[in-house]
């Protein structure tokens, strides 16, 4: 069929309907319209929620949801200057993570790029850039600060870290002092200047005044926990600890001031025993417990409460309170690493397995988990299997480097417990080349080197870690050990002595240190010296028993060691007095008066020590009797041996005398001291050739001293002193003995007379221009006189022990106690005079220690010093007992 042409043409077109496009474009149109209206809105609703979230959390001081919700809100509203100043703010006040710094303070830049003016964010700004060293930054911006807001404080104070970190160190002082003059000055600012200055030790004074007008300016938990963290660095705890308990009243929650407590308190309490540890630590213990129930979720409050309980010995409160943490919040995993720590400590190794068992995979990092896992292996012994647990701990610790030199510790460890000294020592060796500043390292290569009998280079090692708590005082046992081994000759004891000082101390326990002196002291050969140090420190410490344990062991009838090691000194110098004086004291302690004679019979006819000459025999064994004799007076009037002795010490002296002529003075000064004076008089040998003058002033002098209040021995003896003169008028020995008499009697003016008469005469004469000086110090109260007087005649005689105790007599009243100390301490002890120790007691109490002062003045007061002693120093010591005595009473 066919079709039309027309209508063919008509069918196969296709004709556009334009009112449909226009209906198409139109609905698209109102849709795309509709939807970015709706999305517009919608945004608009969100970004409000979101800033009014946040704003609602930051009043309800929820800063990390504030946080949260502004970021998001940022995100949508980039140009928000106001949200990016909170977003800064909060990014460093309640966030402060490096990372959160960065961002803040490139969110900072943007803002001063929008707004110069803005000297609020510029500020902020260099708070930042301090806190991220990036100093050339602060730099930039604190130049302008100083020009536009020089009133601020804190601008000078960040001026002053900037200089003091590029070494500018005289332009950081004084924009540290320009910051504390301005009002509301930042408390770091002080503790800073402080901290500058005391590069010059001399500063110190100066610089805690400065930390106290900082605590008057501001008292804070920040300013007192900087001046604790200034007597830290001077390691004087106590203070530091009191400074602490202030700051916690403030700030009680604070982490670091809770930190530096828990330390101090334990640092204090293993360098002073006396120190009340038990009572800091409960006070401690129970601050933390409060702060713990209003914060239960505080993880570091209950790290530290933990580490108190610990530190207190309470392992299973500790323990427990550990347990309780891991309850309340299982997801806080380093409860359960120190968990396992404590048990392991605590031997409860299948409870610490435990625990570790259950510790999900990954929860800790890779490397604490296999020291904890070689922690368990050791406990158990298995060295190897722990060593390999270590090494793994090691390779995985990453930039942890406590935890590497903790692991390398350990490693060294099980390579010395599997028997191999050289790889031990090459262990230490790593550890201590990854970590120098690692103390344990050190202390580990020391104990190995004396493992392998390599004493020098373990004695090298301690002697760098003198800083460490119990190194000073097993060194100082170590050399006094290493010493006895050498030949005597070879013997250097200036070390140990040093170390066992008693000003600015190394070995800080005062029984520790004196224990170990009193060991020095029988080391070098003075055994009696030890036991009365010994018997000082135990009047001195009542309160310690170690001390008396000590003294109770070396007076013991089975002191074997004891008696050995005298017996090994005597083999070395059998005419050591003071070994003898200790044979005879142990003779005495028996309570055996037969031991006691037989000793004495021994010693003085010979058939002991009988290479030595018999007067040097008597010598020793009349000193031996008479020291002994005078300690046990001194312990028990009632002793029947005490008779005994002074008996056969008298009979010693008189046969002394008839041997060597010139052990009259011996002889006189015994009987006068321990009979009486007249009939010390008449021991005195009339003038004849064989007692040269001067040893018959001696004589008279000695009489004159302990009968000082006998009008026949002082009659006697002036008569005696001016027929001897007359003999020899020009002989100034026997010249300086007559007005020394004056001086007894202290008829002074005559005695200054006398003294000066001499001086005169021979101007080279250091004792006369000594007494002198001690006269202006002592009768006339000059100390500049005295002062003057003291130094010619040291220069005239530097070596005599009289006029050296003299001159720290006048430094000490010119107020110069620390030069006196000096002066009389260098005075070789067997050369010191009762008086002497009077005037370094002096001299301690005005530097203000009280302690060392106390222990001297007992040691006076308790012994038989009063005859030796002018009546004049007499007065001078009861009035020092006085002031030791109302300076403690406060306290």
């Amino acid at each position: 069929m066919s079709q039309n042409p027309k209508e063919k043409t008509s069918a196969g077109r296709r004709v556009l309907n334009l009112k449909a496009i226009v209906i198409l474009a139109a609905t698209a149109f109102a849709l795309k319209t509709a939807v970015g209206f709706i999305h517009a809105r919608q945004v608009v609703r969100t970004t409000a929620f979101l800033k009014q979230s946040g704003q609602t959390a930051l009043d309800a001081g929820d800063f990390r949801a504030a946080l949260d919700y502004l970021e998001q809100y940022l995100a949508f509203q980039s140009g928000d200057r106001s949200v990016q100043d909170q977003v800064s703010t909060l990014l460093q006040q309640h966030v402060g993570t490096a990372s959160a710094l960065l961002r803040a303070f490139q969110m900072n830049e943007r803002l001063l790029l929008a707004d110069r003016s803005r000297d609020d964010i510029r500020l902020r700004q260099v708070e930042i850039a301090s806190q991220l060293r990036r100093h050339s930054d602060a730099g930039a911006h604190l130049r302008h600060l100083r020009e536009t807001k020089p009133e601020i404080a804190s601008v000078w104070h960040y001026s002053g870290i900037v200089a003091q970190e590029i070494g500018d160190f005289s332009t950081a002082d004084q924009y540290f002092s320009k910051a504390i003059s301005l009002p509301d000055p930042p408390a770091e600012a002080f503790g800073l200047l402080a901290q500058l200055r005391s590069r010059d030790p001399g500063n110190d004074a100066e610089n805690e005044q400065l930390l106290e007008t900082m605590i008057r300016v501001a008292d804070s938990a920040d300013s007192r926990r900087i001046r604790a963290q200034w007597y830290v660095n001077r390691q004087q705890w106590s203070p530091a600890i009191n400074d602490l308990w202030k700051a916690l009243e403030f700030a009680p929650h604070d982490a670091r001031t809770i930190a530096m407590l828990v330390r101090s308190i334990g640092t204090l309490s293993k360098q002073d025993k006396t120190f009340p540890s038990t009572q800091q630590y409960d006070q401690l213990i129970r601050h933390l417990q409060n702060q713990l129930a209003l914060r239960r979720d505080d993880a570091s409050l209950r790290m530290y409460l933990a580490s108190a309980l610990w530190a207190e010995g309470r392992r299973g409160d500790a323990i427990r309170c550990l347990e309780e943490g891991i309850a309340i919040d299982p997801r806080r995993f380093e409860f359960s690493e120190v968990l396992v720590d404590y048990l392991v400590s605590d031997r409860r190794y299948q409870q610490a397995q435990e625990v570790f068992d259950h510790l999900p995979e990954r929860a800790v990092d890779r490397g604490r988990l296999e020291f904890m896992r070689g922690r368990l292996l050791m406990a158990r012994r298995q060295w190897q299997e722990a060593l390999a647990a270590f090494e793994m701990s090691v390779g995985f610790a990453g930039k942890d480097s406590g935890l590497a030199a903790r692991a390398r510790t350990c490693v060294a460890i099980c390579r010395r417990e599997t028997g191999d000294p050289v790889a031990t020592i090459d262990a230490y060796r790593s550890l201590i080349q990854t970590h120098p500043d690692f103390d344990e390292g050190r202390v580990g290569i020391a104990s190995a080197y004396l493992q392998a009998d390599q004493i020098d280079l373990a004695i090298a090692e301690y002697r760098q870690l003198l800083h460490v708590d119990g190194v000073p005082e097993f060194l100082s046992n170590l050399l006094i050990r290493h010493n006895l081994n050498q030949p005597p000759q070879r013997r250097d004891w200036s070390e140990v002595t040093e170390l066992l000082r008693d000003r600015n101390p190394v070995v800080t326990d005062p029984v520790q240190r004196s224990l170990l002196q009193a060991d020095l002291l029988f080391a070098q050969g003075h055994p009696a010296r030890a036991m009365e140090h010994l018997d000082n420190a135990a009047a001195r410490l009542p309160g310690r028993s170690e001390i008396r344990r000590a003294l109770d062991r070396l007076s013991s009838t089975d002191a074997g060691g004891f008696q050995e090691r005298l017996l090994r000194m005597l083999h070395e110098d059998p005419t050591n007095v003071e070994a003898h004086i200790c044979m005879l004291w142990l003779r005495v302690a028996s309570g055996d008066k037969t031991a006691v004679n037989r000793w004495m019979d021994d010693l003085t006819s010979g058939r002991s020590l009988s290479n030595i000459d018999e007067s040097r025999r008597l010598y020793i064994a009349a000193t031996a009797a008479t020291v002994v004799a005078s300690r046990q007076r001194s312990a028990n009037q009632n002793d029947p041996t005490i008779d005994l002795l002074l008996n056969r010490a008298e009979q010693a002296w008189r046969r002394s005398t008839e041997l060597v002529p010139g052990n009259i003075i011996h002889l006189v000064r015994f009987v006068a001291q321990n009979r009486s004076a007249e009939a010390a008089v008449r021991l005195i040998p009339s003038e004849t050739p064989d007692f040269a003058p001067g040893l018959l002033a001696s004589c008279w002098l000695e009489c004159l001293r302990f009968g000082r209040n006998s009008s026949s021995v002082q009659s006697a003896a002036t008569q005696a002193l001016v027929r001897l003169i007359h003999r020899d008028p020009a002989d100034m020995v026997l010249r300086l003995a007559y007005a020394e008499s004056r001086l007894l009697l202290q008829q002074y003016t005559e005695a200054e007379t006398l003294f000066q008469q001499i001086a005169a005469y021979d101007p080279l004469n250091g004792q006369a221009v000594g007494r002198l000086a001690w006269i202006a110090a002592c009768i006339k109260h000059d100390p500049a006189t005295a002062l003057e007087l003291s130094q010619r005649a040291t220069e005239i005689s530097p070596s005599d022990p009289t006029v050296r105790s003299v001159r720290g007599l006048a430094l000490a009243e010119a107020q110069q106690p620390g030069a006196a100390i000096e002066v009389l301490t260098s005075i070789p002890a067997a050369e010191r005079n009762a008086a002497s120790y009077v005037y370094e007691a002096k001299a301690l109490l005005m530097e203000g220690r009280r302690s060392e002062a106390g222990s001297l003045i007992r040691e006076l007061t308790d012994g038989d010093f009063a005859a030796e002693l002018a009546p004049e120093e007499m007065q001078m010591l009861r009035q020092l007992q006085r002031d030791l005595t109302g300076a403690a009473s406060p306290a």
